[in-house]
């Protein structure tokens, strides 16, 4: 984290998204490395790699909805079929798994 920012401050923006991708291979786990991670990418002008990034950063910490919300921004950023496709996958994932943690929430009121 710590050469990610020291890197970003540098100007050295892409060696940054690097060493940050690198850290989330060891530690997928850290939400806060996909927001550094997200906000890399808006400073490389790539929205639709920013977009997932957040949607990661959201998930990891639970923002559903505001995870899909990312997710559906970036599918309308981008004109390729196949990222498009990878993300209609990620939103409907990640839809299924908010109402399976409402019907959860709804078995226990």
């Amino acid at each position: 984290m710590g050469l990610a920012e020291a890197l970003q401050q540098a100007g050295q923006t892409e060696a940054a998204v690097k060493a940050l991708q690198k850290s989330i291979k060891k530690w997928p786990d850290e939400a806060v490395l996909y927001q550094h991670l997200g906000q890399n990418y808006e400073r490389l002008d790539k929205p639709v790699e920013a977009r997932r990034a957040m949607a990661d950063y959201y998930e990891k910490i639970g923002a559903l909805p505001t995870a899909v919300e990312h997710l559906q921004q970036a599918r309308a950023l981008s004109n390729d079929f196949y990222t498009q496709s990878q993300l209609d996958v990620q939103i409907r994932t990640l839809k299924e798994k908010q109402r399976s943690s409402r019907d959860l929430l709804e078995r226990f009121r």
